[in-house]
């Protein structure tokens, strides 16, 4: 769940060494600025859509966010039938208060109803870092005068939070889930190492309203996949631990690209632990999907304890 705020080149195939310590640079070059705390009472969730939220953890702050989701596949061409189950958790550290280090893990069960054949293994263990590199609500201040001035909407809110992700997905090379062809068994896997990078905009339209924007580059640079995702959030006024989101994402890439939307909500149960489910669908019949998935996310918050 997003707080509402108080105010208002192609790489090669093989990993490129200068690359990833190039980015390694730039994050230990962040980490030595001096900020304002990023810090907020409540817990701050990514789940349980998938957008990256702009706003780090905060320092000494350790997050745990896991998610079980199911998608019900049909394709008419080759015709198939299948549902795949994933368990996905992230751990999340507030290394400083603008960077926070990010382990993405998950295990996929796949179930082809056409040839009763169940696949299972894990497509997703990535290491990672976020770096919050502006802010224009950093030093903000309440009208403490006006209700009306402190909730209205204001061109200002337009001006987006600003952050970038970088991670490292490693895993088997013989890894099921992680081919060119999602859909495509012979189809030939990807390196054992691959780079994912995110641009993260994230709006305060009004204490009640946040839209997050994600673009992303995922996969290797021979089959790189680009991405496009919106997050609409709403809080509620009077049920303020409730939130509902609606979702919108767009995959480019040579062998898959879809349009998908998703729904969903999430509860605060007290400020460390949230709880949260969605359903989405996509627009295409090649293949056609229909998904649901809920989780939970705690917090163990020891920041300037």
């Amino acid at each position: 769940m997003l707080e509402r705020i108080k105010y208002f080149s192609r790489i090669q195939t093989t990993p490129n060494q200068y690359y990833y310590c190039f980015i390694f640079l730039i994050g230990l070059f962040l980490t030595s600025f001096n900020s304002r705390a990023q810090y907020t009472d409540i817990i701050n969730s990514n789940t349980p859509g998938r957008t990256m939220g702009a706003y780090t953890v905060g320092e000494a702050v350790y997050q745990l966010e896991s998610l079980y989701s199911s998608d019900h596949q049909t394709h008419i061409y080759p015709d198939s039938d299948y549902h795949i189950n994933d368990i996905e958790s992230t751990f999340r550290f507030g290394f400083k208060e603008r960077v926070e280090l990010i382990y993405e893990f998950g295990h996929r069960s796949k179930i082809d109803h056409t040839q009763n054949i169940d696949t299972k293994g894990i497509f997703k263990n990535r290491f990672g870092f976020k770096v919050l590199i502006y802010d224009p609500h950093q030093f903000a201040e309440p009208d403490y005068y006006s209700w009306k001035n402190n909730h209205r909407f204001v061109l200002k809110n337009l001006i987006p939070v600003v952050s970038i992700y970088a991670g490292l997905n490693v895993h088997k090379k013989e890894s099921l889930f992680n081919r060119f062809d999602p859909y495509d068994p012979t189809s030939k896997t990807y390196t054992t190492i691959y780079d994912k990078e995110i641009l993260i905009l994230q709006q305060h339209l009004s204490p009640y309203w946040v839209l997050v924007t994600n673009f992303s580059m995922d996969k290797p640079a021979s089959n790189r996949e680009y991405s496009i995702t919106s997050t609409l959030v709403h809080s509620f006024r009077k049920y303020y631990k409730l939130s509902l989101f609606l979702e919108g994402q767009s995959i480019i890439n040579d062998y898959y690209a879809d349009e998908i939307i998703r729904t969903g909500g999430a509860y605060l149960i007290n400020k460390n632990i949230q709880v949260d489910a969605f359903l989405g669908t996509n627009f295409k019949e090649t293949p056609s999907r229909l998904f649901f998935g809920f989780g939970a996310s705690i917090r163990v918050d020891n920041h300037f304890k």
